[in-house]
C-alpha cells in the first residue's frame, strides 16, 4: 500500500545545520581512534621553510582509509574525500596534471557515500529513510569495491614519489583562484535560481581554502561564507535524492518544506558572499602585486 501523504505538521525538522561529521544513523561498531591530522601542510611548510610536501596529506589519506573500508566510522569517509581534495588542489599549485583524475575519482565514490551519511543524521520521514538506507547499502559496496581496486595502489605509491612544491610557485597559483571565485560569485547572483551556479561558487572557494591552508593561510573572512554554502547544498542534495526517491509523491509537505528551506538557504549565503567579497577582492590585489 502506498504511504499516506503526510500533512505539514507531521513533516520532521529539516537538515540540521551542517551536521556534525562523525555522527551516522545506520548502526555501526565504536568508532576506530582517530589518526593523527596533519596540521593543514602548515606545520611542515615552516619546518622546511620553502617547500610544500604533500606528505601530510597523504599520511592522513593511508590512515582513512582503512576506516572507510571497514565502516567503523563515518568520519573515515569524510576524511578520505578532503584529503583527496586537498591533493587534488596540490598537484594544481604544482601545475601537475597527472593524477588529478585519479583523486578526483576517489573524492567521487566518498562523496555519495559521505552525502547520504549527512541526509541521514537529519532524521528525513521514514518513506525516505527506508529509500536512502537502501541506497546506502550499495554506495556503501560501491565504495569498498572501489578502494580494492588496483587504480588507488598505484595512485598512492605516485604521490609518494612527487617532490615537494616550491613555497613560491605554489603561491603564485592563489591570483588565478582567487579571481575563479570572484567570477564564479558574480554568476551566482545574476543567475539566481540555478543551483548548479551555487555548486560552482562553493567549489572554487573551497579549492581557494585548500590553496590557502597549503601556505599556512587559515582566513577568518571566509569562514562563515563557508558555512553558508555548505548548508545550502546540503539541502540541495536533499532536494536531489527525493526526486529520485519511489515514495516521492507521498512526501508533498516534506517535499515543499525542503524547497522552502533551500531558497531560505540559497539568500543567507548570498549575503554571505556580498558581505565577503571586499574581502577577497582585497585578497587578490595584494596576490597579484606579490
Amino acid at each position: 500500500m502506498a504511504a499516506k501523504p503526510e500533512s505539514a505538521m507531521d513533516t520532521p525538522l529539516l537538515l540540521h545545520p551542517r551536521a556534525e561529521p562523525g555522527a551516522a544513523p545506520p548502526p555501526r561498531a565504536a568508532p576506530a581512534p582517530p589518526a593523527r591530522t596533519p596540521a593543514a601542510a602548515k606545520t611542515t611548510a615552516r619546518r622546511r621553510g620553502d617547500s610544500l610536501p604533500c606528505r601530510p596529506w597523504l599520511e592522513h589519506l593511508h590512515a582513512h582509509l582503512a576506516v572507510a573500508r571497514s565502516g567503523e566510522d563515518p568520519e573515515g569517509v569524510h576524511q578520505v574525500r578532503v584529503a583527496a581534495g586537498r591533493l587534488d588542489v596540490w598537484l594544481q599549485m604544482g601545475r601537475m596534471h597527472v593524477l588529478r583524475d585519479d583523486l578526483r575519482w576517489l573524492r567521487r565514490q566518498a562523496a555519495a557515500v559521505r552525502d547520504l551519511d549527512v541526509l541521514l543524521l537529519s532524521g528525513p520521514p521514514e518513506p525516505f529513510m527506508v529509500w536512502l538506507l537502501q541506497h546506502y547499502g550499495e554506495e556503501r559496496r560501491r565504495l569498498v569495491a572501489s578502494l580494492e581496486e588496483p587504480r588507488l595502489d598505484g595512485l598512492l605509491a605516485a604521490l609518494a614519489g612527487l617532490p615537494p612544491l616550491p613555497r613560491a610557485s605554489a603561491a603564485a597559483f592563489l591570483p588565478r583562484i582567487g579571481a575563479r571565485v570572484l567570477r564564479r560569485g558574480r554568476r551566482a547572483l545574476r543567475q539566481r535560481d540555478a543551483v548548479e551556479a551555487m555548486h560552482g561558487l562553493r567549489r572554487a572557494l573551497r579549492r581557494l581554502r585548500y590553496a590557502l591552508e597549503w601556505l599556512g593561510k587559515r582566513p577568518r573572512e571566509l569562514k562563515k561564507l563557508q558555512e553558508a554554502m555548505g548548508d545550502f547544498n546540503d539541502t540541495a542534495v536533499a532536494v536531489r535524492l527525493l526526486r529520485s526517491c519511489p515514495e516521492a509523491a507521498a512526501l508533498a509537505a516534506y517535499e515543499q518544506a525542503l524547497a522552502q528551506e533551500l531558497e531560505r538557504r540559497r539568500a543567507a549565503a548570498l549575503r554571505a558572499w556580498t558581505h565577503t567579497v571586499p574581502f577577497l577582492e582585497e585578497s587578490v590585489h595584494a596576490w597579484n602585486c606579490s
